[in-house]
């Protein structure tokens, strides 16, 4: 399963850099802008709310994004230890801890990335 987990990981990665990074970085006269203590910026919270809150498309983008987070929190939590296999620094003893580490490694990146759209969608 970890190749179709992969595929999608990789799919969303591609969504959220498209949807993000390419904007800011290569686009940003499609951006607002803010003022910050005098400083004219492009304004990144307002292009995140707009995509997150956006009538229906903002339902189907924030579901999509809590998926693709929990999905990238399972293969964390299977890469985690599996990379520390590879290398040869898994055995009995440590194969148990890495797999614990792992699985609070990937709930926390996964539960807090998941709380950026789930509070755009519940709590805002």
């Amino acid at each position: 399963n970890m190749i179709w987990l992969g595929i999608f990981v990789f799919a969303f990665l591609v969504l959220h850099i498209s949807q993000y990074f390419y904007v800011m970085k290569f686009t940003p006269e499609l951006m607002a802008t803010v003022n910050v203590h005098g400083k004219e910026m492009h304004d990144a919270y307002t292009l995140v709310v707009s995509l997150f809150t956006e009538g229906t498309f903002g339902y189907i983008y924030s579901s999509l994004y809590i998926v693709g987070f929990i999905a990238l929190g399972l293969h964390l939590n299977h890469a985690f230890w599996s990379a520390f296999q590879t290398i040869g620094l898994s055995n009995d003893i440590w194969r148990k801890r890495l797999s614990v580490i792992g699985s609070v490694y990937a709930l926390i990146i996964s539960v807090g990335f998941t709380f950026i759209p789930v509070y755009f969608l519940f709590i805002k």
